[in-house]
């Protein structure tokens, strides 16, 4: 018996300092007004469908609620220069961002295709925090799950399979996402739509992989469904290293 509550006991405590640790999310209250490109082909059709533009905006307001972050389309421009259409970051970036980023804001494009293409498109590592040379690039068959996995590169988020990470841990804040709630990841195989992972990758130790296929940053797909505690704590930590960037 004696056993028995003290295993009770510590399993309460555990819990009320996990309840803690998530209700200390820290609420930023900042609305972030996003001036949307869209690239017109040779033909001077644009090819998206704005309907696709609101369900992504209303998912992104979802994904980032817990820190009291909400986005806004306030204008829609369109870009008739069709050689942007097929984007390379070497190529166009410099010039994408002088001839038509709008100061103050965030500038998506939406384009025919992006280089490089990290699930959808590009976007600047921690752009948010910069007051220039930012900008998120999304083909136009970008999917929301897509949107949400560069809009976390802009706030401040790694992949969850950058390399180096062991599966034990031990340096999840040096190597990998240097986070330490995402577990390591190899991007290996896995099923779709039952999103169960079948990877055989192993780490420096021997061991076996275990990622959180749920996860936006990752690669799985349409597994992808939710961010992590510690990952909402780097956005939160991204946008108070220069919060006036934007606005």
């Amino acid at each position: 018996m004696k056993a028995l509550s003290i295993i009770v006991l510590v399993f309460f405590v555990s819990f009320f300092s996990y309840s803690q640790e998530q209700k200390s999310l820290e609420c930023m209250n900042r609305t972030y007004s996003i001036v949307v490109h869209i690239v017109k082909d040779k033909f001077g059709f644009t090819n998206y469908n704005l309907t696709n533009l609101n369900q992504a905006i209303n998912r992104l307001n979802q994904e980032w609620k817990p820190m009291c972050v909400s986005f806004s389309v306030c204008e829609i421009r369109y870009i008739s220069n069709y050689n942007f259409d097929d984007w390379d970051e070497t190529r166009l970036k410099t010039e994408t961002l002088a001839l038509f980023a709008e100061p103050k804001h965030i500038n998506v494009f939406l384009v025919a295709s992006s280089s490089p293409n990290d699930n959808g498109g590009f976007a600047t590592q921690d752009g948010i925090s910069f007051s220039s040379k930012d900008l998120i690039v999304l083909t136009k068959t970008a999917i929301n799950i897509e949107w949400i996995h560069q809009f976390g590169h802009f706030f401040g988020l790694l992949n969850t399979y950058e390399p180096g990470e062991k599966v034990d841990g031990t340096n999840c804040n040096t190597s990998g996402d240097k986070i330490c709630d995402t577990p390591a990841d190899a991007s290996g195989l896995f099923v779709v739509p039952t999103c169960i992972y079948e990877g055989v990758n192993k780490d420096v130790n021997n061991q076996y992989y275990k990622p959180l296929l749920e996860n936006f940053m990752s690669n799985y797909g349409i597994c992808r469904k939710s961010f992590t505690h510690q990952q909402y704590e780097r956005m939160v930590n991204t946008l108070k290293i220069n919060p006036s960037a934007k606005f």
